[in-house]
């Protein structure tokens, strides 16, 4: 059964069927106009003529109509194939985007990986062929063994950390969160720093200009946040300056934590770069010899997948500041992946 034509179709029909009508007319009026074609001169034959005329035009106008609506209809048809293989493609370039990052990334793991492991082996090859050696020179080459391996556990550490925190923020529930005092777990990691700090002479600050109270979240994410922030802030200082942690809720359903210090000055140009995976700047490796490039990554993933932001400023003057943006309520993304209020 046929579906009842409705909206810009159903006229369509609707003329359709008046221009099959005019074609019957027009045959009717064939014979008349046949008469005056002949030389027959009578006002009913006249009235067939123009009737013919205008069933003319009116099938004509219909047959027009509908290839029109056929033109449309076929111009959409392409359109939307046009967009599909659009978005197909686009797709696909992110997939393969997606395949460089990973085999980029387990290229420059691997390279991680191997220069502690050389090194490691090195120092216990030259004992092991050691016939007669030093005591002194010994234990130096085992702190050297020790410390490279302490490199490795590092990376290894960090890489996991990355794929934890990824995972645990696609897939974060109303179990795993909790009420958590901001101004007091972001203490109490300062503090934890406080000691190490010393040593250097830089000195830790914790500012709040508007309380954050508590919010609700995974408490071993927040805590990797912050402390990734504070511990890169200690590394990258110039000795005997400070570290000012500032916590603030600028609105009743966000708050925002700024990180700063003195000492390494980041580049416009490696702004964004610091947030990739394994990317450190030339700069960072000479102030700091160890570190994996990927604890900023880690922080930038979890921040993200909440729905917040983190964005960095730096300059001599004013220090550089890791500015970190956190709604109360996860806009992230759900475990499919899909945006979510």
């Amino acid at each position: 059964m046929d579906k009842p034509a409705t909206g810009d179709n159903g006229q369509l029909h609707r003329t359709e069927r008046l221009g099959w009508v005019s074609v019957v007319l027009a045959g009717c009026a064939m014979i008349p106009a046949v008469l005056i074609a002949a030389g027959v001169s009578h006002p009913l034959a006249h009235a067939a003529l123009v009737l013919l005329l205008g069933a003319g035009l009116l099938g004509l106008m219909t047959w027009y109509l509908r290839v029109r609506r056929s033109v449309r209809k076929l111009n959409e048809l392409i359109t939307g194939l046009y967009e599909k293989s659009r978005e197909q493609d686009m797709e696909y370039h992110k997939l393969e985007e997606l395949r460089t990052l990973q085999k980029t990334s387990m290229r420059t793991a691997s390279h991680q990986l191997r220069a502690p492991l050389a090194a490691l082996q090195s120092c216990l090859s030259v004992l092991l062929a050691a016939e007669d050696i030093d005591a002194e020179d010994a234990h130096r080459l085992l702190h050297d063994a020790a410390a490279r391996g302490d490199d490795m556990m590092e990376l290894v550490n960090d890489i996991l950390g990355l794929a934890q925190a990824e995972s645990a923020a696609r897939i974060e529930t109303e179990v795993d969160t909790e009420d958590i005092d901001v101004e007091q777990a972001v203490r109490e990691i300062v503090n934890f720093f406080s000691p190490r700090a010393k040593e250097r002479g830089v000195t830790y600050r914790v500012e709040v200009k508007n309380p954050p109270g508590a919010l609700k979240a995974n408490r071993k994410l927040f805590n990797q946040v912050v402390l990734n922030l504070v511990s890169n802030a200690f590394r990258y200082s110039d000795e005997g300056r400070e570290v000012i942690v500032t916590l603030d809720s600028p609105e009743p359903d966000r708050l925002t934590m700024e990180v700063r210090n003195w000492g390494l000055v980041i580049a416009p140009e490696e702004r964004e770069k610091i947030f990739e995976d394994f990317w450190r700047s030339d700069e960072a490796r000479r102030r700091v010899k160890r570190g994996t490039g990927l604890g900023l990554s880690i922080v930038r993933n979890i921040i993200e997948f909440r729905g917040g932001s983190i964005h960095v400023e730096s300059d001599a003057e004013n220090g550089t500041r890791f500015i970190v943006d956190i709604p109360r309520h996860r806009k992230g993304v759900d475990h499919n992946g899909k945006s979510k209020e």
